[in-house]
């Protein structure tokens, strides 16, 4: 009987794409990196493998993005606190997948994959260090500690976006060092300079003289790092006609009294999600990004790469992974992260120096073209599963 289901599964595998699921504990219309390199992946996967998109629905009407060709399978979790979802019934389906690909962190699930039979090739992107405070925190180390080194060690394949978090932050085991692939992001196509929407910035209220200094980011306490109530105390110290655009879902509540608070409601805009379809548009209304990132919970800065590629100088956090993309007096200007003022001199130096911006923004552009196109970095992807098979 076990002769027979080992034959019908090397003709099955003839005859049919390799099997493929990404493990995400987050997927669209979710805001977030790890989300949407997930879809990415499944996206470019697609044509050359059968794709499957393993997620949690952490509510009962909670929907997803669909692409052709690529199975979503979400179910809900035994038990959910914030995004993890602890989810250890589904190892057998795991199982019978040819590359099993897990978007780390997932807190729930990630600890029962060291188990997987080696009939399933573990594939591990290292999207982020994750870090908090108080018990929260204990628990990431504690589980860093039992099961990281297990995970890592079990994998057949690593990724980092960048090469100074895989060493500066992630410093894996020697066991791993040749399992690691330097693999960064990549904006989807849409993401490209164009001409403002000026319909959209009246519809804003936006003055023609005031300067827009745009910030993507979800606003829910996953993603506390990202840093916003730094902007916001940068903005007290500016001394130019600006406005500030908040663009993403979330706790808009509690950053509209802190900005109540700040004295800033004449200055600041929110705008609540925005889908990708659109966001082009807001980053193309911009004079600066902005990425005040707090720590190493940021690998890379997908919102960072977005911008470039829309031609937008970036003012961000001095970090490992997001300082290989945003490059002092290149593209952008770093600032140590978690200092207001430091942000706020920045901010007040490039719009005093719009020429100097829109160089900054061309150079940004040239560089996704040269190293970040979608083409280049889904063909790495590719290349590297075909190595596992």
């Amino acid at each position: 009987m076990a002769s027979g289901i080992f034959f019908n599964k090397m003709v099955n595998n003839r005859l049919m794409k390799p099997t493929v699921v990404q493990l995400t504990c987050v997927y669209p219309p979710y805001g977030g990196g790890i989300g949407r390199v997930a879809y990415d992946y499944a996206a470019w996967l697609r044509t050359n493998y059968q794709v499957t998109v393993f997620t949690p629905r952490y509510k009962k009407n909670q929907t997803f993005v669909n692409l052709p060709a690529v199975t979503i399978k979400a179910p809900p979790p035994l038990l959910s606190v914030g995004k993890a979802a602890i989810m250890p019934t589904w190892f057998n389906w795991l199982k019978n997948f040819e590359i099993v690909h897990l978007h780390y962190p997932w807190f729930g699930l990630q600890e029962i994959l060291p188990w997987l039979p080696k009939t399933s090739k573990l594939v591990i992107s290292y999207h982020m260090k994750p870090t908090a405070s108080g018990f929260k925190g204990w628990l990431f180390k504690q589980d860093s500690r039992l099961w990281e080194k297990k995970l890592l060690t079990r994998a057949d394949a690593l990724i980092c976006s960048t090469k100074d978090y895989l060493t500066e932050v992630v410093n894996p085991p020697s066991v791993t060092t040749a399992k690691w692939h330097i693999l960064p992001f990549a904006p989807a196509e849409q993401f490209k300079p164009k001409e403002p929407n000026i319909n959209l910035r009246n519809s804003l209220g936006i003055h023609q003289a005031e300067a827009v200094i745009l910030f993507v980011g979800t606003l829910d306490k996953a993603h506390y790092f990202k840093g916003l109530p730094i902007l916001l105390k940068a903005a007290q110290q500016l001394n130019r006609a600006f406005k500030i655009l908040i663009v993403g879902g979330g706790r808009q509540d509690f950053f509209k009294k802190m900005v109540k608070e700040l004295s800033l409601e004449d200055r600041v805009i929110f705008t609540g999600f925005v889908s990708d379809k659109q966001l082009p548009d807001y980053y193309n209304l911009a004079e600066i990004v902005v990425f005040p990132s707090l720590n190493q919970s940021e690998s890379f800065g997908l919102v960072a790469l977005q911008a470039l590629a829309c031609a937008k100088p970036v003012v961000a956090s001095k970090l490992p992974g997001v300082q290989s993309l945003v490059q002092t007096g290149v593209n952008g200007l770093l600032v140590p992260a978690k200092q207001p003022n430091s942000l706020a001199f920045a901010l007040d130096s490039l719009l005093a120096a719009p020429k100097l911006a829109k160089e900054y923004g061309l150079n940004g552009l040239k560089l996704v073209e040269k190293n970040y196109s979608a083409s280049q970095i889904s063909l790495k992807l590719n290349e590297l599963y075909q190595s596992l098979l």
